[in-house]
């Protein structure tokens, strides 16, 4: 459906004061190509054929609609964009219609608006102060004295904001002659006059002993609640540039659906949707749950609250350090070629005739000894065994080296990470937990990525793990924790916390990617009239570099360890790495006393019988 641009023309005048080229040359000026006229009772019945005639001569179509009918609503326009609204201010209803329309927001850009009034400017403009008229209002005022058009343009930063109402004579119109006063006839609407706009703001808990106003303003805190606090440095920047006075409204979150009530956001979308502030000084992510409420400011920053945790050095899945440096199908060859040779050694064995007894057990301590690198236990007389036993000596040599190699490697290498993505997290066996704060839950419940809604029903939404800031990290300090929080705060904490060796295990995974999908946008009310100048305003933060500049302040860096001490740093085999070899060593010590046990009661039994 293309835009329909509406004339809401309610006429209550005499024929002389009306002027069809007027009319005529409005429309073409606006390029106006649809026309939906609406008109009232008591309008002349010779206002009508004109009107009619006028619309002959020009290419923009007309539909005549009577405001006073009982089908008339002013809902059915609601939608339509790009307006053009002409309205007598003398027609008795009139008010009525402009009150309701005030009501819905219809002053805003994607209408604009032309009043017809009479000899008394001041009745005129008593009435429109009245009305919801912001600095995106598009107003243009007709006084008719004697026979002449006085046309004014009208706004004001904020009326419901205590703005001033501006007025200024633009062009006059006598004897079919429209005469511009001036070239440029629109105002300047980057000055909002000094007028107090409500803004809201997510902080949770404001730090013991600091005022708020000073907390979310200044410095001398850290990176504690950076993330609210880097947005609103962005709004005072932009009270500095279009001329504003700041008034702050505190929430707890940014806005979840309120359970049990459909439609109902709590946080800054809901004091958006209650109209109780005029846009949130907080980046929010523009989910389609919050289409209906929001309209996007541009984006600001990056949601910067991530999974964050040790990456431990083994994880789910990784095979053992001493079978890691080969593939499994090596493994399973190597394994094979041993079987091949013991049963080489027992037929040579038996060929030469050299062993009496038990052939096999000598042949495979035989190639266990060769695989070792430890030589042969018995010395073969036959050529061909002779040559079978150098080549399986040539391969163990370089089997053995070759995997020395890879062990000593694997410890100077850095720990592979192969837990990065949700998914990766929640098949780990790595233990979830999540700040206490209200957002921590919520974003998993209204996120549409299926890995974070795998992660949230397999380690979150059974378990009730909510800690502290402090607590949190101290968790992930001892390893085998995940922990789901603000990253830049938590960055404070570890650069003092942790060792160097800590803060090279750390590993982040971000809740969004970090694409277009991730970025956040300042918090405005659908059809908001200060939706285009903050836009206007954030782009040109970002375009001279003092957005960068205020996110570097308020953002941290992930710690990391002494890179020069890193460098010459000894590589150290650690008990977990190294456990493999206790327990096979153990296991196989266990096994002995067993058999020996067996051995010692099967000779009692034998010499008890001999008896």
């Amino acid at each position: 459906m293309k835009p329909s641009i509406l004339f809401l023309l309610n006429i209550f005048m005499v024929v002389q004061a009306w002027d069809a080229n007027l009319l005529q040359k409005l429309i073409i000026q606006e390029s106006v190509k649809v026309v939906d006229v609406l008109f009232c009772d008591n309008i002349r019945d010779d206002i009508l054929p004109l009107l009619k005639k006028s619309s002959s001569t020009m290419t923009s179509s007309f539909e005549l609609h009577n405001i006073d009918g009982n089908d008339f609503d002013l809902f059915s326009f609601n939608n339509c964009d790009d307006m053009t609204v002409i309205a007598d201010l003398k027609c008795p209803n009139m008010s009525s219609v402009l009150n309701q329309a005030s009501d819905l927001k219809f002053f805003n850009s994607s209408r604009k608006w032309i009043f017809i009034g009479d000899e008394d400017l001041n009745g005129s403009l008593s009435f429109m102060e009245t009305l919801d008229i912001n600095v995106d209002s598009k107003i243009t005022l007709i006084q008719i004295s004697e026979g002449v058009f006085e046309i004014y343009k009208v706004g004001s930063p904020a009326l419901r904001r205590s703005g001033i109402l501006e007025v200024k004579l633009v062009a006059m119109y006598s004897n079919s002659v429209l005469k511009y006063e001036k070239s440029e006839i629109g105002f300047v609407k980057k000055d909002l006059q000094g007028i107090q706009l409500v803004v809201a703001i997510a902080i949770e808990k404001t730090p013991k002993h600091a005022i708020f106003l000073n907390y979310i303003r200044g410095k001398g805190f850290g990176h504690r609640d950076a993330f609210s606090r880097l947005s609103f440095q962005f709004v005072m920047l932009l009270s500095e540039l279009y001329n504003f006075k700041i008034s702050v409204r505190k929430a707890i979150t940014w806005g979840y659906p309120v359970p049990g009530k459909p439609g109902i956001f709590d946080g800054v979308v809901g004091m958006l949707q209650r109209h109780e502030c005029d846009f949130g000084a907080v980046g929010i992510s523009y989910l389609p749950i919050r289409h209906s409420i929001l309209d996007s400011g541009l984006s600001v920053q990056k949601f910067r609250q991530y999974m964050i945790f040790r990456h431990p050095r083994t994880s789910t899945g990784m095979k053992n350090v001493f079978l890691s440096p080969l593939s499994n199908v090596v493994w399973m060859c190597l394994a094979s070629i041993l079987v091949l040779m013991v049963f080489c050694l027992y037929i040579f064995h038996f060929y030469e005739k050299t062993i009496d007894s038990l052939p096999l057990s000598l042949s495979i301590v035989t190639v266990i000894g060769i695989f070792a690198s430890q030589g042969v236990t018995k010395t073969f007389k036959g050529l061909h065994a002779r040559i079978a036993l150098l080549f399986s000596l040539i391969m163990s040599i370089i089997c053995l080296q070759f995997y020395s190699a890879s062990i000593v490697s694997s410890l100077l290498l850095p720990t592979p990470r192969t837990i990065t993505t949700m998914r990766n997290l929640a098949m780990s066996n790595l233990k979830v937990i999540m700040e206490d704060i209200p957002t921590s839950n919520a974003s998993f419940r209204v996120s549409i990525d299926e890995n974070a809604i795998f992660l949230y029903n397999t380690k979150i939404k059974q378990f009730d793990r909510l800690f502290s800031i402090e607590e949190g990290v101290t968790l992930v300090k001892k390893g085998n924790y995940a922990f789901y929080t603000y990253v830049d705060f938590a960055y404070d904490f570890m650069r003092n916390t942790f060792t160097f060796d800590e803060l090279d295990d750390l590993q982040e995974i971000p809740f969004y990617p970090l694409d277009h999908r991730s970025m956040l946008y300042m918090a405005v009310e659908k059809h908001s009239p200060f939706k285009e100048l903050i836009r206007v305003g954030n782009q040109k933060f970002a375009e001279t570099g003092l957005r960068s500049y205020v996110t570097e302040k308020f953002t941290s860096k992930p710690p990391v360890g002494n890179l020069k001490n890193q460098m010459f740093k000894n590589a150290v085999v650690d008990l977990h790495a190294f456990s493999s070899i206790l327990y096979m060593l153990v296991t196989g010590m266990i096994l002995s006393f067993m058999i020996l046990f067996f051995e010692v009661l099967a000779k009692k039994i034998e010499n008890f019988k001999n008896k």
